[in-house]
């Protein structure tokens, strides 16, 4: 039978309580804007489970045995406290989240998972008395440098307000760059060199053709 816990645990903290999950998002801020100094590296990492770990590591979640990484939160600009929580799969299974919210729900909760197949959502429902958020992406949303950023972007928004809009991933190069790019790579510049003379001929070649003309 399922736990009943509804109460919320922003209401019960005393004042230091708020100041140090406030204080953990600014740690995880700042350890995201030095993030956003790797995110080539971070995007060119083997598999998916590097790439959010390393991200995850950045902003102080906590592994939470196999691939899940989480924490709790209170944002700079609201009071409220906030699950995060990173990994390859979801769970809604109600007695992990009971034994963590023995002492009052968080207000919010974000579920990020990457996971192969998944598609692009931000769903939000009432869950277990709190506004919870899973937000699904596939293993390849985090394979391009803009992703990254756009990613590390929406998580600095949400430690400072408390919701952010999470971006659909990956982000791909317009056809037209890509295009640029393939035709620069198939048909590399060359660099012509020319002598006094040479000049010299081209422009009384060029002389010769328009006489010919007007005559």
């Amino acid at each position: 039978m399922e736990k009943k816990v509804r109460m919320f645990r922003i209401d019960t903290l005393n004042p230091n309580d708020v100041t140090k999950l406030r204080n953990r998002s600014i740690q995880a801020i700042n350890g995201l804007k030095l993030c956003l100094q790797h995110t080539e590296e971070i995007a060119n990492m083997k598999t998916i489970g590097e790439k959010y770990k390393t991200i995850a590591e950045y902003m102080g979640l906590s592994q939470e045995g196999g691939n899940s990484y989480y924490n709790y939160y209170i944002p700079l600009n609201k009071k409220i406290l906030f699950l995060l929580r990173n990994g390859n799969h979801n769970n809604t299974n109600p007695d992990l989240y009971n034994m963590h919210e023995k002492l009052g729900r968080p207000n919010k909760r974000y579920v990020i998972y990457f996971k192969k197949g998944n598609v692009f959502s931000d769903n939000s429902v009432t869950f277990l008395d709190a506004e919870h958020h899973t937000v699904t992406y596939d293993v390849n949303a985090l394979d391009e440098k803009a992703s990254v950023v756009a990613y590390i972007n929406s998580l600095i928004e949400l430690f400072t307000d408390g919701e952010t809009t999470f971006p659909p991933l990956p982000i791909m190069k317009a056809t037209s760059d890509a295009s640029l790019e393939l035709s620069s790579r198939q048909y590399p510049k060359s660099l012509i060199r020319l002598t006094e003379s040479d000049l010299y001929e081209i422009i009384m070649e060029s002389v010769r053709r328009l006489i010919k003309k007007v005559l």
